[in-house]
Parts: C-alpha cells; sequence; structure tokens
C-alpha cells in the first residue's frame, strides 16, 4: 500500500495548495495504522489560521485523552491543504461497520482523517472550500488505491451523534467519482451575495473578518489560490483595511463603479504585487482583473441588515 508520507507532490500536481508542517511524514499515534478510506469531518470552529491547525497536530485535548495529531490533514477555508501527520491520529474514535470493508471498531486504524476549518451549522460551503475538499479526497483516494465509496462523513461512522461534515455526503462521493475520473465541474465562484450572508453567518467583525476580506478570500482566491498565502500570513486585514467603498456597494448605495474601482484597485493590487513580490507569484494585471471580477459583481449582493 502506498504511503501517504509521498503524498505532497501528487497534491500539487493535482492543483492543491500544501504546506506540510515539520515532522509530519513520521508522527503518528501509538497503534496500529493501516488506513482503508478518507474520512471527512469539520472543526466546528470559527478558526482559519496555521496557529490552530498546529494545535490539533501538536497538542489535541490531552485532558480529555485525546492528544494530537486529531487528523492526518486539514484544509483551509481558502483551500490550504495542509499535511499534519502520515501515520495515526486521533479523529475517528469508535466506527460502525459499513459496507464490507469498514470493520466495526477502532476507525483511527482504518480511516485517514481530514479536518476541514468550518463552523458547521448554517455556514455555507463556500466553493473554494467545497471545491478543493472534492479535489484532496479524490487525489488521496487515487493516491492509496481506494474507490470513491471509500470516502466518508464522521456522521456516517460516529456512534456518538457527531453531525460533520454538514454537506450531503452521496452527493460528495459522486463528486469525488467523478473527479477521480476527470470529469468533475466545480462548482462556481460564489456570488457576492452568498458570500455577505457567510460573513454575516459566521459572525462577521467579532470574528475579524469584514466585508472586503470576505468578498477579496472567496472571490479572489478561488481563482487565483496562490494568493490564499496572504491569509496564511496575515496579511489579508492589514492589506485590505479601508472598507467603507465596498461596504457602500454592498449596502445597495449609488456608487459609480468606475470611481470605485479607481480607490480599490490601487489599494489591492499595489500592496499584493510589491510587498508580498514572489511569495504571491501572480502579475498586477492578474491582480487586477481578479479585483475588477468582485466590483463588478456587486450590483446583487443584498444589503446588510
Amino acid at each position: 500500500m502506498p504511503s501517504l508520507a509521498n503524498i505532497a507532490p501528487t497534491l500539487r500536481a493535482a492543483g492543491l495548495t500544501v504546506v506540510e508542517l515539520p515532522g509530519w511524514r513520521t508522527r503518528t499515534r501509538p497503534g496500529s495504522h493501516a488506513p482503508k478510506g478518507f474520512l471527512a469531518h469539520h472543526t466546528a470552529g470559527s478558526s482559519d489560521s496555521l496557529s490552530y491547525v498546529e494545535w490539533m497536530t501538536y497538542v489535541g485535548r490531552p485532558s480529555e485523552g485525546i492528544p494530537g495529531p486529531l487528523c492526518q490533514i486539514a484544509l483551509s477555508r481558502t483551500g490550504i491543504v495542509y499535511l499534519c501527520a502520515a501515520g495515526r491520529a486521533n479523529h475517528a474514535g469508535k466506527t460502525r461497520a459499513i459496507g464490507n470493508w469498514l470493520q466495526a471498531g477502532d476507525g483511527n486504524t482504518q480511516l485517514i482523517g481530514c479536518e476541514a476549518l468550518h463552523r458547521g451549522g448554517t455556514e455555507p460551503w463556500t466553493p473554494t472550500h467545497y471545491n478543493a475538499y472534492v479535489k484532496l479526497a479524490a487525489t488521496v483516494n487515487k493516491f492509496m488505491g481506494w474507490p470513491a465509496s471509500h470516502t466518508l462523513g464522521h456522521k456516517e461512522t460516529s456512534l456518538t451523534g457527531k453531525v460533520d461534515p454538514t454537506f450531503n455526503m452521496n452527493t460528495f462521493r459522486a463528486n469525488v467519482a467523478s473527479a477521480m475520473a476527470g470529469s468533475f465541474e466545480e462548482e462556481d465562484m460564489a456570488t457576492p451575495a452568498e458570500l455577505w450572508t457567510q460573513y454575516r453567518i459566521g459572525g462577521g467583525e467579532a470574528d475579524g473578518q469584514t466585508p472586503i476580506t470576505t468578498l477579496a478570500q472567496a472571490s479572489i482566491y478561488s481563482n487565483h489560490a496562490r494568493l490564499a498565502l496572504i491569509t496564511q500570513a496575515g496579511q489579508i486585514t492589514k492589506l485590505l483595511a479601508d472598507t467603507a467603498a465596498i461596504k457602500a456597494a454592498v449596502a445597495g448605495v449609488d456608487v459609480d463603479e468606475a470611481a470605485l474601482a479607481a480607490q480599490l484597485v490601487p489599494l489591492l493590487v499595489e500592496p499584493i504585487v510589491t510587498e508580498l513580490g514572489d511569495a504571491v507569484g501572480l502579475t498586477e494585471e492578474e491582480v487586477e482583473a481578479a479585483i475588477r471580477r468582485v466590483l463588478g459583481s456587486l450590483d446583487n449582493a443584498p444589503a446588510p441588515s
């Protein structure tokens, strides 16, 4: 059986942005590990930070008898894949039998777990997040030699009433199968209406998000995944500090689009290109085009309440 420790180049070849945590190839928990499938989770929290992934990896919940690593893989809202551990992790607990391949008992022995950084509940799955999850599961399955049917949700295996992940698993498996066959059609880029809903449901500025960071993260990053490096580096809030123009547009105020673009393009393009440079790897023209796509679709955004 292939070793998960060797999967990083395959994930990158599939178009995923990958961050390898130090020591992940040899990190494991005591006990056997002979995985047969991919188990999808979500964290049920608002954090989307590297520090939270590090906590899941290095610390976990030792007071509850569940030390880290709590997953082999983590997936951020902006589509960053974090490789946390190639060996056994404390993520699945006891599992029910499924089909003729997953036995009742120790799920940590039988499954590779991915924790998506997602609140659950009413937080929607943006196309960026969901498409990356499909691509990730498909790539892991193909690499390990498993069929799409070996993709499960924690809510399907749990004996204790887990509810994650909140998307439909039958649809997800069908999407994974399509991706494995090379025929998956990714969901379209999230609309401003969807993003504004996520901003409001997700706690908004109480979680450090603003309308401009929400729009820029999901709308720009969905087509330019490398810009996710800005979020990881904690730069996005600093770079996009002036939110007045976006707020005015989202609220339905009559703002001249050309004037709005004139204000925002220098604000967004110049710091991204000049201050981050090669870390982003995008030309000024690519960044400007992505920003103008956001601006051009603001007319249909719902007003904040």
